[in-house]
């Protein structure tokens, strides 16, 4: 898994998938194709998930992104459920970001 910052061009590739321009990406989590960004569009935080470029396609889900450490496994779950073909080791440091276990 590769953390990094994000680029202005995803910011604003990301910002129009949900709102009307660029967003600040707080985190970017990357695994191959995929990638996971954290915004804060207003006062909640949510995270998006795409497999390729957000400038080229729809993002493939969106979550809240919290829970409580023993929903680890829900979360992990519900995230590879709904993003079918994420890399397990992507949907696993998103449910130990999410539920405040991260490693």
């Amino acid at each position: 898994m590769t953390p990094g910052a994000a680029s202005p061009q995803e910011a604003a590739a990301v910002g129009r998938q949900i709102s009307n321009g660029a967003l600040p990406i707080d985190r970017k989590l990357q695994v191959g194709a995929w990638t996971v960004f954290h915004v804060r569009p207003g006062a909640d935080q949510i995270w998006l998930f795409f497999k390729g470029d957000p400038a080229k396609t729809q993002r493939i889900y969106l979550s809240p992104g919290q829970g409580r450490p023993d929903e680890y496994q829900d979360i992990k779950s519900e995230v590879e459920m709904n993003a079918t073909g994420i890399p397990p080791a992507l949907s696993a440091c998103f449910a130990h970001l999410a539920t405040g276990t991260a490693k």
